[in-house]
């Protein structure tokens, strides 16, 4: 049942929800789930297809379609918060979302049959398009910290941030279903092929095809942790602290740097600097992707069942977190204790099973690269860095939405997600550049710079990184949630459902002498 409580002057009201909406918590996070899948379904593929309508399509084109959907979903994620903050609801825009990653799959699914000689630019069109669709994974982060009351907060967001692991560990995996049916595949009248290339694009359709029966007939935007205004009067929340909000734009770039940079070298860390050949490249990577994706899957759970932030603070564990990533760079910096890499030189192209080492005619500094053991580097990589970027993807998410405040945060999400894109789009032709030039410990040294310099703003702002309800004086409206009252002009109280508690009534007093003459909180 909806509250609505009372005060002051002005008869200013208060709109309030017993408890945590679980059911459209749930529906938001199987949303999650099925845009971390389309994000990832096709990356084992789309190379692949790519080559066989143009055998001479270049990796950078490649990665251009790769990008574009984060190019989409970086420009969109702030109109689309912009946008619910102004209308004060999801649920249509979460259908605008739906329908543009149905049609941005169907372009993919359809590309080899549309009329035009450059098909490969529809790939970019259709990655483009549903990037632009993910761009309401804000609006759902946004919708979780809206619909959850204070004490549920990380359980909540533990939950989204759990299902968008599975998705990302699920989305590759999926590929193995659509492999045996090969290419050219089966033809369909005529008309057009199903194969393995073109699959991962009418499941996704399928995927958005049932989110929006579960929208349209499930979904309930019911909110407890907004606080609305009348319609006559302007809320009466305090601003947020800007310098905390930056701090945690910043954090989420920097997570993002370190963990898009580590993917994107992964592949030539493990051929040239630990000298591994093509298969057991694949291979490791793959053992390290899944146990990241586990480790990930666990943190989640114990949030949501064992609810850590009881026993840790979200501040300590983000800076923990971030503290980690340090450590984990400071013990598999090539510090020339181990032994040299074998290196080769040629310019033959070829699936380094036959080479194996670093190629001298590609990179300069092999010569004196002397890495770290690969067994430490790998445990601690898949261990330190899957930990702590899974809690700190809880932790940032719970105190970022707590330090906005009890109001409608669509927008502040969305910037959360553009610096996540941002980096997304900038850090691996910087960080491949500095890979060329000078190596691994380049790379490393860049990183420890951006990591110690966000943990510096951490300790610096310590104080300030907190949550706005504690800024009011401790108004927690959760603790007058579960009764109904409201408050005459005169100050007096009337018990509409329940008599009043002496601690419900300093609390509405203590909201009316703090804010007199203003907006509803």
């Amino acid at each position: 049942m909806d509250n609505k409580i009372s005060y002051g002057k002005n008869n200013k009201t208060i709109k309030l929800k017993n408890e945590t909406s679980w059911s459209s918590i749930h529906i938001i996070c199987l949303l999650a789930f099925s845009s971390s899948v389309q994000f990832t379904l096709y990356f084992s593929s789309t190379n692949q297809f790519l080559k066989t309508f143009d055998p001479d399509a270049t990796e950078f084109f490649y990665g251009i379609i790769i990008s574009s959907y984060s190019i989409g979903n970086v420009v969109f994620s702030p109109i689309m918060g912009y946008a619910s903050n102004r209308i004060k609801q999801i649920k249509i825009l979460l259908y605008v979302g739906l329908i543009c990653q149905f049609i941005g799959n169907l372009i993919y699914f359809f590309v080899e049959i549309l009329p035009f000689d450059n098909k490969k630019i529809f790939l970019i069109i259709a990655r483009l398009i549903t990037g632009i669709g993910a761009s309401n994974v804000s609006l759902m982060k946004a919708y979780i910290s809206g619909a959850s009351t204070q004490e549920d907060r990380s359980r909540c967001i533990a939950y989204i941030t759990g299902a968008m692991a599975v998705g990302a560990f699920i989305g590759p995996a999926l590929q193995l279903f659509f492999t045996p049916f090969g290419y050219p595949g089966i033809h369909v009248y005529n008309l057009f092929r199903i194969h393995m290339f073109n699959l991962p694009a009418l499941g996704a359709c399928i995927f958005v095809f049932v989110n929006f029966i579960l929208v349209y007939f499930i979904f309930k935007e019911v909110y407890v942790d907004i606080i609305e205004s009348t319609k006559d009067e302007k809320s009466n929340i305090p601003p947020y602290d800007i310098i905390a909000a930056l701090i945690c734009y910043l954090t989420r770039f920097c997570q993002t740097f370190i963990s898009t940079n580590l993917e994107t070298l992964a592949a030539v860390i493990s051929i040239s600097v630990f000298s591994y050949t093509t298969t057991e490249s694949v291979n490791i990577i793959s053992i390290a992707n899944t146990g990241r994706a586990i480790l990930a899957l666990i943190i989640s759970l114990l949030y949501v069942f064992i609810k850590l932030e009881k026993y840790i603070s979200t501040r300590c564990t983000i800076i923990i977190c971030i503290l980690s990533m340090l450590l984990f760079h400071g013990i598999t910096y090539p510090y020339g204790f181990y032994n040299k890499v074998p290196t080769y030189n040629t310019t033959i192209n070829f699936s380094n099973e036959t080479y194996v080492g670093c190629n001298l005619s590609k990179y300069s500094w092999c010569k004196n690269l002397s890495p770290c053991n690969p067994y430490l580097y790998y445990i601690s990589h898949t261990t330190i860095v899957g930990i702590s970027y899974s809690a700190l993807n809880i932790c940032l998410n719970t105190l970022f939405s707590k330090i906005i405040g009890p109001r409608r945060q669509a927008f502040q999400q969305g910037t959360l997600n553009m610096s996540k894109g941002i980096s997304q789009m900038l850090s691996p032709p910087l960080i491949g550049l500095a890979f060329d030039y000078s190596g691994q410990s380049l790379v490393w040294i860049i990183h420890i710079l951006v990591v110690g310099g966000t943990a510096s703003l951490w300790f610096l702002f310590y104080n300030r990184m907190v949550p706005l309800i504690n800024e009011t004086d401790n108004i927690t409206i959760s603790s007058i949630s579960y009764d109904l009252s409201v408050l005459n002009q005169d100050g007096s109280d009337k018990s509409i459902t329940k008599p009043i508690s002496d601690k419900i009534s300093r609390s509405l007093t203590r909201v009316a002498e703090l804010y007199p003459n203003k907006g509803s909180i």
